[in-house]
């Protein structure tokens, strides 16, 4: 049979081979094979490590390189937004200046018209007038508003053209107002009228206060005499009229 065959040649080459004999490994050559084994595996295990490290190392700096790039693109943009709205708020800066200008200016216009208003009022005053020979005139009268319950009144008075010597007297004003449906009226000073004096021509101004939510009607200006018992000249101005 084919198994029998088989063991047969096996034992015939058995029997042919030279017998060796083989020392058996002590214990330091079989601790030395485990450590060189181990040292075999530990070197493997280091070197995979460092490929790994080192291929991790170059990943991160290539993602720490775009992520770099990022940050820098996005510090130029973030200082050119900066310096646009630097440049914004310049602008708006100098836009404030320049309307804050404007307004100072248009102020002062109005004001330097309302005194040329004043003293063509008073120049036509003097052309047109037929009594010459009274010792003086109130030729004109405003009050213009400044702020909040705050006014300005101005009064205009001229001598006659007969009239060298120079006027004492005292000036007295005062406001009709309407507040909540109820009239009213002030006088500026009281029973101490504001003395006054005139040498041709004068002009009188100055600010007051009205109650909270009053609304002026009328501004009356009298001339009074030093001793303020005789009225020698008045003028009456409704608010909002020419």
């Amino acid at each position: 049979m084919p198994l029998k065959r088989f063991y047969r040649q096996q034992r015939i080459r058995l029997a042919a081979a030279p017998i060796r004999l083989q020392p058996t490994p002590g214990r330091r050559l079989r601790a030395l094979r485990t450590a060189l084994k181990l040292l075999v595996v530990a070197a493997l295990i280091g070197v995979g490590g460092w490929v790994g490290w080192r291929e991790s190392a170059l990943a991160h700096r290539a993602d720490s390189s775009e992520l770099s790039a990022r940050v820098a693109l996005l510090d130029r943009t973030l200082a050119s937004e900066v310096a646009a709205r630097r440049g914004l708020e310049q602008q708006l800066v100098v836009e404030q200046s320049t309307r804050a200008t404007l307004a100072e200016q248009l102020a002062q216009s109005q004001a330097d018209a309302a005194s040329h208003q004043e003293s063509l009022v008073f120049l036509e005053s003097l052309l047109t007038s037929n009594d010459r020979s009274r010792a003086v005139r109130l030729v004109a009268c405003e009050m213009q508003l400044l702020e909040a319950r705050r006014y300005r009144y101005r009064a205009l008075l001229a001598q006659g053209f007969n009239s060298d010597a120079q006027f004492n007297g005292r000036l007295q004003i005062s406001v009709d107002y309407l507040r909540r449906g109820q009239r009213g009226n002030m006088v500026l000073g009281g029973e101490k009228p504001l003395p006054v004096q005139i040498k041709h021509y004068e002009r009188v101004e100055g600010e007051l206060g009205l109650p909270a939510d009053a609304i002026p009607q009328m501004l009356e200006v009298r001339l009074l005499s030093a001793d303020g018992r005789q009225v020698i000249a008045q003028c009456r101005k409704k608010m909002g009229s020419g």
